[in-house]
């Protein structure tokens, strides 16, 4: 049982993020969001599985469960005997992830609630609420109801001549109609079940934020408005944040470089190399119920 670890827990994970680092940005960046979010999302998902097969083992190891099961314990320790380690290595890893998956989710919840009670008395057009603050704030955030609401600060407008607004307004408003939130949130999952996936999370989000672009400059109908926009913001969070007051220009706001620079020289159009994680992905899924089968044959080899 131990090749499928080595496929599904230390293999695939390294495949995939090469891969998706070497195509991520040659593909349209709302395709490439969903193939980096759900590839990570299948990873993480088959390498869960085989370690909680193996944390099953390790439980059906233990004498007072071996004789309730009435399986020869023997038996199954002999089957992962040249890893003796990988039982144990397997509960750690699934306790660990589990908690850190449940403080993930409360302060997630917490800042919800806090995000809602914050913006429940601030006027709004439309879907556009307007706050005074030094913070240069321009951000899209969805409430617990399902609404989305787009937060832009008195020092962020400041920045920003009416067609800019209106990009980034737009830009936001993709956020909101592309479900850019659940899409990072299972990436941020799948990067805390499995460490190794952590490059995906932080290439999601670089990905959400282009794709809000490209949305944007098609509203508008001018990539360097958009550039323009996105470049005096993130120029002047920079700032700010200098003389110590905080920023909040978006979720990625430290790839703004490389979010101008593909607005001016145009968008990527070829969608073939996205196919290549999620098939890695598909693959190591199949190989996790090889793995749940393997384990159901051991059981039953085991019984006396």
């Amino acid at each position: 049982m131990y090749n499928h670890v080595e496929w599904s827990v230390f293999v695939v994970p390294v495949v995939v993020v090469a891969l998706v680092w070497l195509i991520a940005d040659r593909v349209q960046p709302s395709t490439g969001l969903k193939v980096v979010t759900w590839s990570a999302v299948a990873a993480a998902a088959a390498s869960t599985v085989t370690l909680a097969v193996f944390a099953l083992k390790a439980l059906a190891e233990v004498p007072a469960v071996a004789a309730v099961g009435d399986w020869s314990r023997e038996v199954l320790v002999a089957n992962s005997a040249h890893v003796p380690w990988m039982s144990e290595l397997a509960l750690l890893w699934l306790a660990v992830s589990a908690v850190v998956a449940c403080r993930a989710v409360v302060r997630r919840r917490r800042r919800l609630r806090q995000v809602e009670a914050e913006i429940a008395n601030l006027g709004a057009v439309d879907d556009v609420v307007h706050v005074d603050s030094p913070e240069v704030i321009a951000v899209a955030v969805r409430r617990r109801d399902g609404q989305g609401r787009i937060v832009l600060s008195s020092a962020a407008l400041a920045q920003l001549d009416e067609r800019q607004r209106r990009a980034v307004i737009a830009h936001e408003r993709a956020h909101l109609a592309g479900g850019h939130h659940r899409l990072l949130w299972l990436a941020r999952l799948a990067a805390i079940a499995h460490p190794l996936l952590w490059p995906l999370a932080i290439k999601a989000a670089h990905l959400a934020e282009r794709a809000a672009d490209e949305e944007a400059a098609t509203a508008v109908g001018d990539r360097r408005v958009v550039a323009r926009a996105i470049g005096r913001l993130g120029l002047a969070g920079a700032s700010v944040a200098a003389r110590g007051v905080p920023a909040a220009v978006g979720a990625s706001a430290g790839s703004v470089p490389r979010r101008v620079s593909a607005l001016l020289t145009g968008a990527s159009g070829r969608r073939w190399p996205a196919l290549l994680p999620p098939l890695i992905a598909a693959g190591t899924i199949v190989s996790t119920g090889e793995c749940v089968y393997d384990f159901v044959e051991l059981l039953v080899s085991a019984s006396h």
